[in-house]
């Protein structure tokens, strides 16, 4: 998989049409941009609701993100025997996608126009940086630099870490975060294609099943995600956008919440009426 760099037309009105560049990660010598299968991993968040985020962040409802965030590891020791190599295919998937973020930021770094429609303007402020730094080091220098200052400054919006509360200590997580538009194509036509869902069962066979708005925690899923890059004012970088079909390999059962009552002490505080005299009969 290596990045390539891609054009298209954006109209601006008035009749006027702007350049912009979209980069990818393809196929050698190809313009397919295939989805990653990634291993299975742990589930840490996830919000599967129809509009995504779009009420939380006061978006319009088909401007919503349904998102996922998983890390690596394995729920239950059963499922480490069944599965001997997922903790080393979890390891190695998450360099694979620091590489590849690296891989695009430095590509678009060398590409993307210098000024202009389609210029990311965090190139140029690298380049200020690493002069001030270099001197009169020279330009190989200079552009050596502001290289590597370039992809220090990029988000990772794919790889996340994250202090995390489990119990009474704080674990450091790296996070593979993957998101998907509410509203998306398909076959060329914009609608709506929520996440599908699928298990296996013991035969090989893979049906579809319903899940809530979020997945429980430590549920094992298994996506394919597609490394993005973009720029905006405020930040560049890449992100993982997350194909429709997710594979669930395990899920914890549900745990109903018991209700446990209480015995409740009773005091008198001495303010309660005496209970009527029972009437003698004579």
């Amino acid at each position: 998989m290596v990045p390539s760099m891609s054009s298209y037309k954006m109209d601006k009105g008035n009749g006027k049409q702007e350049t912009r560049y979209k980069i990818s990660l393809t196929l050698p010598e190809s313009e397919i941009a295939p989805y990653l299968q990634l291993p299975a991993l742990q589930t840490q968040w996830s919000e599967l609701s129809v509009n995504g985020d779009a009420e939380t962040f006061q978006k319009e409802l088909d401007d919503g993100k349904q998102s996922m965030s998983m890390f690596a590891g394995i729920p239950r020791p059963r499922i480490a025997k069944a599965l001997p190599n997922l903790a080393s295919e979890q390891e190695t998937a998450i360099a694979m996608l620091q590489k590849y973020h690296e891989d695009m930021v430095r590509f678009a770094f060398h590409n993307l126009p210098e000024k202009g429609a389609g210029s990311c303007p965090h190139v140029g402020k690298a380049y200020r940086q690493a002069k001030k730094e270099c001197g009169d080091a020279g330009t190989a220098a200079v552009k050596t630099r502001a290289e590597e200052i370039y992809v220090a400054g990029s988000h990772c919006g794919g790889l996340v870490e994250k202090d995390i509360q489990e119990g009474d200590e704080t674990v450091t997580r790296t996070l593979v975060v993957v998101k998907r538009k509410v509203t998306t194509y398909q076959n060329g036509v914009k609608g709506r294609y929520p996440p599908v869902f699928h298990q296996v069962n013991a035969v090989g066979e893979y049906h579809a099943v319903e899940v809530d708005d979020y997945l429980p925690k430590t549920t094992l899923a298994q996506v394919r995600a597609r490394p993005q890059y973009f720029t905006a004012p405020l930040m560049y970088g890449t992100t993982l956008s997350f194909d429709r079909d997710v594979l669930l390999m395990w899920r914890p059962k549900k745990q109903l919440r018991q209700r446990q009552s209480a015995v409740i002490p009773y005091f008198s505080d001495g303010d309660e009426e005496p209970a009527a005299k029972k009437m003698r009969m004579e």
